[in-house]
C-alpha cells in the first residue's frame, strides 16, 4: 500500500511539473508574440506587403494578437494602447494614402470610430484592407487580404 502511495504522489508530482513548464513555455510564446507584433515593419499577406502601423508612428504596447484565416479572408488583428490614437491613425492614413491606398469607410464621433483604407492586391481580384477602429486609448487595427473590388469612400 506504500508503495502504491508513493508511485501515486510521485506521478501526480511529475504531472504538476510538466503543466507548470508548459503553462511558462505559453506565456513566453504569447509575451513573444506581442513584442514582435509592436515593432513589426509590415503586415504580410504572401506577396503583399503592408506598412505596419508602427513602421509610421513608432513602437506601441500591443495587448492582443490575432491571425488567420476566414472564409477564405486571410486576416491579422492587433490591438494597440496609445496616448493618441487619432494622431497614430491620421499619420498611418496619410502615410498609406501617399502610396496610393484609398480611403473606404470613415464613421465615428466622441472620441471613437472606425476608418478603413484599401488597396488592390498583387493578386489579381483581389484587395487588401485595413480596418482601424479606435477609441480614447487605444485602436484595434485589422488588415485583411480578400476577394473584391474597392469601394471609395
Amino acid at each position: 500500500m506504500k508503495n502504491r502511495v508513493f508511485r501515486t504522489t510521485k506521478i501526480m508530482r511529475s504531472v504538476l511539473v510538466l503543466v507548470a513548464t508548459a503553462i511558462f513555455i505559453l506565456s513566453l510564446c504569447s509575451c513573444g508574440i506581442l513584442n514582435a507584433a509592436s515593432s513589426a515593419q509590415s503586415y504580410d499577406f504572401g506577396n503583399d506587403k503592408v506598412p505596419s502601423i508602427t513602421s509610421v508612428v513608432g513602437e506601441r504596447k500591443t495587448s492582443g494578437v490575432k491571425t488567420g484565416t476566414s472564409n477564405g479572408v486571410q486576416y491579422r488583428e492587433i490591438q494597440y494602447d496609445s496616448d493618441d490614437p487619432i494622431g497614430d491613425i491620421q499619420d498611418y492614413i496619410d502615410y498609406l494614402q501617399e502610396k496610393g491606398w484609398v480611403i473606404t469607410e470613415i464613421s465615428g464621433s466622441g472620441g471613437s470610430g472606425t476608418v478603413q483604407i484599401g488597396t488592390e492586391s498583387s493578386e489579381s481580384g483581389k484587395i487588401i484592407l485595413v480596418t482601424i477602429n479606435y477609441k480614447s486609448s487605444s485602436y484595434e487595427l485589422k488588415a485583411e487580404k480578400m476577394e473584391g473590388e474597392l469601394n471609395r469612400y
